[in-house]
């Protein structure tokens, strides 16, 4: 959640994120899937097609919508007997927790690629982090055909907002920013915006390769795009995301209107914020999200 500062004004209207639900309310349940295909979108980011009867269930909405999947223990090996499509968050939690720690099924959090509930599809991407994690590794071994456990929203039980960050209430323009594990869900947010908005997205990977997916799919609005390289080791030469949000503010002011959105590894977004809650920009405006951590792999 967004720190409260000192800087209050120049307000859009509560973009903050809907509180999160306890498991007993979650919308979520289990859907069992299999891939249907593995698609390269760039040479780290591999799209996983999924099939399965349940996904006509899925809830539709895209954006940066937030799921967990749910992956063996260690390569190989199936899941337990009682993580079985349908199983409400509280259930499967509860199964989860009771198991060895050997035994659990790993948990990442992604983002829904596309969802096509009247087709029984749907679409997680990965990025291939180095060295891989459980998720990765995955997605690069993956053939049609393997079994995969995701935890989403069912439409029978979401309430509408379920695992959606990006809530701009009244703002036209946009600051949109992430590293590569963050891709997705800009990608879902950028479909999202209108051709009376305006959108400053701000792209970082070490490929430049690895961001042109992205620009094929850009939705309505007017957007600026902007493709930088990750920081070296020398502190004192700025690159990367911060050096982008430093250029774009500038004036030393926000803009009027502006709602922020970015999402990177977790130790930089403090930082991050740093700089738009001095620009003026109340927190309620500003979302920013770790999407992994550099200790621990994806």
């Amino acid at each position: 959640m967004p720190t409260m500062t000192a800087h209050r004004a120049r307000g859009v209207g509560d973009s903050s994120p809907a509180p999160r639900p306890a498991p007993a309310a979650s919308p979520n349940r289990l859907f069992e899937v299999r891939v249907d295909a593995v698609e390269r979108l760039a040479p780290q980011m591999l799209r996983l097609h999924l099939v399965g009867a349940s996904l006509e269930r899925l809830v539709d909405r895209e954006l940066d919508q937030r799921i967990k999947i749910l992956l063996p223990a260690s390569p190989g090996q199936g899941y337990p007997a009682e993580f079985i499509d349908g199983l409400s968050e509280r259930q499967w939690r509860r199964a989860w927790r009771a198991l060895d720690p050997q035994q659990r099924p790993v948990l990442r959090t992604y983002t829904v690629a596309h969802a096509r509930p009247a087709q029984q599809r749907a679409a997680v991407d990965v990025f291939l982090h180095s060295p891989a994690g459980p998720a990765s590794h995955f997605a690069a071994h993956a053939h049609p055909g393997d079994r995969l456990l995701m935890s989403a929203p069912d439409a029978r039980d979401d309430g509408g907002h379920h695992g959606i960050q990006f809530r701009p209430g009244l703002a036209n323009r946009f600051w949109i920013a992430g590293d590569e594990a963050a891709f997705p869900a800009i990608a879902g947010v950028l479909r999202s915006l209108t051709a009376d908005q305006q959108a400053q997205v701000v792209l970082e990977c070490a490929d430049p390769r690895d961001a042109g997916w992205i620009l094929a799919d850009l939705g309505a609005a007017a957007v600026d795009v902007r493709i930088v390289t990750p920081a070296g080791s020398d502190p004192t030469s700025p690159a990367g995301l911060e050096a982008a949000a430093d250029s774009f503010l500038r004036s030393g002011q926000a803009p009027e209107g502006l709602y922020v959105w970015m999402a990177a590894e977790t130790s930089r977004l403090a930082g991050l914020k740093r700089r738009f809650a001095r620009a003026g920009l109340s927190a309620d405006n500003v979302h920013g999200q770790g999407y992994w951590t550099r200790r621990s792999a994806r």
